[in-house]
């Protein structure tokens, strides 16, 4: 069966201008919206401080950067579409690899896997340093491959030879884990990837943990130089409501290992993106490093 669309791009960027992609939404009666996660996140603000009609969603689909439970649970509450999917891809390896638009009865496979790799297209995950595939559960860099992956950069070989290799697996510079099903769960950048004394900590896992937190909107977190441990974990916290940091302690002790609790956690009213809305960790590190230096200048 054939059925007519329309694909409607707002005439400005949607991250940057929310009240006219609402207007947009509105008018047009748009049935999907496809966007990352901060369009979403500045959406639902919006909705909360002005009247919106959104009945017209049917889905929403989630690419760009990973999210947590919390944070779909949150779009499913405020805005009601009836169905919210992630999807895993990059531009290289010819877009979408995953989809979690897929029937199943498991929450955790649900709300926090980027779903199953689609048709003609293959995933593995292998070891950072060895190269060699892991085991099921375990994480590890994300590598793709399709009929439809680039030939390559233009007048760029070398940066061509270092991210497909000579058996045609794109490597996605992306950390994530395989279950029994074949669902993909995303972990971070390999480049995000903090490593502290030595053990390597995925900053998503506690991301995902501080949003769980009821006084934590959206949470992004970093490592910083250290000259004793080499790295130490930073957050920074978009508030919903005043946060007791010896509470919100409290809490991350009770579900996760002492070495992932931040050291340093500060709040932020909004965190830098790029012009596509994508969170820059690079600028979170440098703001963190400059109040932690004010406030020593203070003391």
């Amino acid at each position: 069966m054939i059925r007519p669309t329309c694909i409607i791009y707002p005439w400005s960027l949607p991250t940057s201008d929310i009240a006219h992609l609402t207007e947009v939404i509105q008018n047009e009666r748009c049935t999907a919206l496809l966007g990352v996660p901060t369009i979403l996140f500045d959406l639902m603000q919006y909705k909360r401080q002005h009247e919106c009609d959104f009945k017209s969603l049917q889905l929403v689909i989630l690419s760009g950067a990973p999210v947590s439970a919390a944070f779909i649970q949150r779009i499913e509450s405020e805005l009601e579409p009836p169905h919210v999917v992630q999807v895993y891809g990059q531009t290289e390896p010819g877009r979408i690899a995953t989809t979690s638009f897929v029937p199943t009865d498991r929450p955790t496979q649900r709300y926090e896997s980027m779903g199953k790799c689609v048709p003609r297209r293959e995933i593995k995950i292998i070891d950072v340093s060895s190269k060699r595939i892991v085991p099921l559960g375990e994480t590890g860099e994300i590598c793709t491959r399709s009929f439809h992956t680039m030939c390559g950069y233009w007048s760029n070989e070398q940066k061509t030879r270092e991210v497909i290799d000579n058996t045609q697996w794109m490597h996605t510079g992306d950390l994530g884990a395989l279950d029994a099903d074949g669902c993909l769960y995303f972990r971070g950048r390999v480049k995000d990837m903090i490593i502290r004394g030595g053990i390597n900590i995925f900053a998503f896992d506690i991301e995902t943990c501080l949003e769980q937190h009821d006084a934590i909107q959206k949470a992004q977190v970093f490592g910083i130089p250290d000259e004793r441990l080499g790295e130490i974990v930073c957050a920074f916290v978009i508030p919903k409501r005043e946060i007791d940091e010896q509470e919100l302690r409290i809490f991350l002790q009770k579900h996760l290992a002492y070495f992932k609790i931040p050291k340093y956690i500060r709040q932020i009213d909004a965190f830098p993106v790029t012009i596509n809305g994508k969170i820059q960790k690079f600028k979170l590190s440098a703001i963190m490093e400059q109040i932690l230096r004010n406030e020593d200048n203070m003391t």
